[in-house]
């Protein structure tokens, strides 16, 4: 981990995009062709993507516990 001027750790940035009615495929980096994606693209090819995760078919569970950091049950 690089240090920063101070001589402390750099803490990375940590961007969470939650989006509604986007299918698994849309999106250009999962080589879907329905949404021109070039800078989300761009964003999953420089950072880190993280392919194990557990959703629900709604998506307001799904927000609650980001909003709140509790599990919806």
């Amino acid at each position: 981990r690089p240090a920063s001027s101070d001589g402390g750790a750099v803490q990375p940035t940590v961007i969470h995009v939650v989006a509604d009615d986007l299918g698994f495929n849309d999106l250009g980096f999962m080589n879907g062709n329905k949404t021109h994606t070039p800078h989300i693209n761009q964003r999953v090819a420089q950072g880190v993507w993280l392919s194990r995760y557990h959703t629900y078919k709604v998506c307001s569970p799904t927000r609650a516990s980001i909003l709140t950091g509790r599990y919806p049950w």
